[in-house]
């Protein structure tokens, strides 16, 4: 069995190596997100824990790639860092959403992720939703608000390789209407090749708790920021 760790901070790669070893894990370990999910297919891992303190945007990117690109998609295990004791509540929601199996720290030692890998769910993913916050939404009229904030422009992520140079493209989504989707790469030279009516074959996107693999067509690309059009 293998097992990718996505981790920059040696010390943490370390303890987390030793742990998944403890389970009978090879372990493979990637400082550089883009260089992982280059080769994601060819590791073939069955478990990949990502840093979310190196990576607190891209690991969403990777939880959707990874589950659209394996035939049998690996567990996916968040590292959330040494201060923060679990993820907020947002971003809780978006891991759930995402199929992830567990998060942790290093507060307290790795106990946590044993617990994980023994098929233990977290004491964070019991939790119950914070009553009082719901009440507050409800009294003041904001959780209508947020509701039609979300209807307005509809939340996704969006990632994809660029038919070229075959480099994997990842960045902020915005602007999703169910047929155009605004795309700022996190490094824009990696997209800055790609004229007007280029098309992009191999590209997943994520819509509420939806992943896809969709092609697109480029409607205009100032190399900073990409208008697409999803085709499929």
């Amino acid at each position: 069995m293998k097992a990718l760790v996505i981790a920059d901070n040696e010390k943490v790669i370390d303890n987390i190596g030793s742990v998944l070893e403890d389970f009978g894990y090879d372990v493979i370990v990637y400082r550089w997100l883009l260089k992982a999910l280059d080769n994601i297919e060819e590791i073939a891992p069955h478990i990949i824990v990502i840093s979310t303190e190196d990576y607190p945007r891209h690991w969403k990117t990777l939880a959707q790639f990874s589950a659209s690109n394996s035939r049998v998609p690996p567990k996916l295990i968040l590292y959330v860092g040494s201060t923060q004791a679990k993820l907020s509540e947002d971003e809780q929601k978006k891991a759930d959403a995402l199929n992830v199996s567990g998060s942790f720290s290093s507060e307290n030692g790795f106990g946590e992720l044993r617990d994980i890998l023994s098929g233990i769910p977290s004491a964070a993913k019991k939790e119950p939703p914070h009553e009082d916050n719901a009440g507050e939404g409800a009294q003041n009229g904001a959780g209508d608000e947020e509701a039609d904030g979300e209807r307005a422009e509809c939340p996704c992520s969006f990632v994809f390789t660029n038919p070229i140079t075959l480099a994997l493209v990842s960045g902020d989504a915005r602007g999703y209407d169910g047929t155009k989707l605004e795309f700022s790469p996190d490094i824009p030279s990696l997209a800055a090749n790609l004229p007007e009516a280029t098309e992009i074959k191999a590209a997943t996107i994520m819509v509420g708790d939806d992943i896809r693999p969709v092609s697109a067509l480029v409607v205009s690309n100032d190399s900073s920021r990409l208008v697409l059009k999803i085709t499929a």
